[in-house]
């Protein structure tokens, strides 16, 4: 008799096919199945995961779920496997999600930023917090890597569960289009919800930004219980004028709950005055740019609908850190700057910010990734040679693309010939090198990113390192 098991079954009570042995852990990998695993056979975008059944049941998996009937008793049918996986996730780490406040960060740009300075903010009034992100996860110093922006939904549910055993109580997450649009999140509900600004990215996904504005509107709708979005975008501003009840705004130029007002600018950070919910607030950071005073209006709305306000919000948010990758200043003979910016508003925003900055010339290394949104390459160029003196082309994470032609492809519009410099490490020295000390050199793309990938394979590689190595001389 084959063993079937309906849906409602496997998932209510788990133990109905772990009886024989104790459960260690769930795996939707087989590069990461431990003995005595379920393994669950999920369809993927590439691969589905019944054609790794016989390997999962080889590397000690002792049930494999899966919507395939079988008359393999260690093999269950279910009707929804997608379904049967969240609720098991659930149920095997006891719904951590219902012990944190959740709030979700989701946008084009400035989503790692965000995160991390209302991590910051609430950390440094002990409010134990954690994040996850493109940076990883992180919660009372430890850091746990994965290679997505946000992590799939086994991986999310376990790090909730070991931050609520840590005694983490709120958690700040980055949530990216992809996720929403794969569910990897499943039906998780975020307290609050945060949308920074749509610009040009992921259209090798989406294919057009109607769908890929979806993505970000549907998180927001239907998985937030209350939304912050940014009304100097138009994105955001319809979405606050259709979901009024819900929603709080925050910008510069339109009128919004949080804004700000005597902008100073300063190669040390940005100082303001803000007015957050008819309550001010002196805005002093080390964070630079017309893109972090967004981050930032933010990052301070968020903390105040948390019940956070007075001298101690704005205590806490002079002590905000410089966020890793994220407009990092060096100085030494010259001055370089490294940015995470890979997207023609990102790039837009740093190349202006540098520009103000310096008293001489402005040189921008940068590439593209491979096997990526290739429309984007183009604009890229002509907006770096639009504000760079000089502009060096060289490698991102080509993956499996050959490198000359993305290189073709940023350079498709551009008046100005670039200097092509194909490794990273000596485009980063050129251009150090060739600078004087009045000149900035801005290195984008890759920010805090401790690996190259090309060929299918990562290599180690940091653009700190690099740019340490040449500003203190050493080989």
């Amino acid at each position: 008799e084959e063993q079937i098991k309906t849906l409602e079954e496997a998932v209510l009570n788990i133990d109905n096919i772990s009886d024989d042995f104790e459960v260690t852990g769930l795996c939707i990998d087989t590069r990461n199945i431990k003995e005595n695993d379920i393994f669950f056979a999920l369809p993927g975008s590439l691969e589905n995961g019944e054609n790794y059944i016989e390997i999962a049941l080889q590397k000690g998996a002792k049930r494999v779920i899966c919507e395939k009937k079988t008359e393999n008793k260690r093999i269950y049918c279910v009707k929804n496997i997608f379904e049967t996986y969240l609720k098991c996730v659930d149920k095997f780490y006891s719904f951590p999600q219902e012990s944190v406040k959740l709030i979700g960060v989701t946008g084009t740009n400035g989503k790692t930023s965000v995160s991390h300075i209302i991590s910051d903010i609430l950390n440094n009034l002990r409010l134990n917090t954690g994040i996850i992100g493109t940076l990883g996860a992180k919660w009372q110093g430890k850091v746990l890597e994965f290679g997505n922006t946000t992590p799939s939904y086994l991986d999310f549910i376990k790090i909730l569960r070991d931050m609520v055993d840590d005694g983490v109580r709120i958690v700040v997450c980055e949530v990216s289009a992809h996720a929403i649009s794969q569910k990897r999140l499943g039906d998780t509900i975020f307290d609050i919800g945060i949308f920074t600004n749509l610009t040009q990215d992921h259209l090798d996904y989406f294919h057009t930004m109607e769908e890929y504005q979806k993505a970000k509107e549907f998180f927001l709708e239907k998985q937030c219980k209350y939304c912050i979005v940014n009304s100097d975008s138009e994105v955001g501003l319809n979405f606050y004028l259709n979901n009024q009840q819900k929603t709080l705004t925050y910008g510069i130029y339109n009128p919004s709950d949080a804004f700000g007002i005597n902008f100073e600018n300063s190669k040390l950070g940005e100082k303001f005055v803000s007015c957050v919910l008819d309550e001010i607030y002196n805005v002093d950071s080390v964070l630079i740019g017309e893109f972090n005073r967004y981050n930032l209006l933010c990052s301070v709305l968020t903390c105040r609908i948390l019940g956070i306000k007075g001298k101690k919000l704005e205590r806490a948010i002079s002590k905000i850190r410089a966020i890793d990758g994220r407009f990092n200043v060096y100085k030494g003979e010259k001055t370089v700057i490294i940015d995470y910016a890979h997207t023609p508003d990102g790039m837009k925003n740093v190349l202006s910010t540098a520009k103000k900055m310096t008293n001489g010339n402005l040189v921008c290394v940068f590439g593209c990734g491979g096997d990526r949104d290739k429309s984007k390459r183009h604009i890229m160029g002509l907006i770096a040679e639009s504000y760079a003196d000089l502009v060096v082309l060289t490698e991102d994470n080509t993956r499996s693309e050959n490198l000359p032609d993305i290189i073709n492809d940023i350079m498709q519009d551009m008046t100005n010939k670039p200097k092509i410099i194909y490794s990273r490490r000596e485009a980063i020295e050129y251009a150090i090198n060739m600078a004087n000390s009045s000149d900035i050199v801005l290195i984008l793309g890759k920010g805090g990113e401790k690996y190259i990938e090309k060929g299918g394979c990562k290599y180690p590689f940091s653009d700190e390192e690099e740019v340490k190595r040449v500003l203190l001389h050493k080989e």
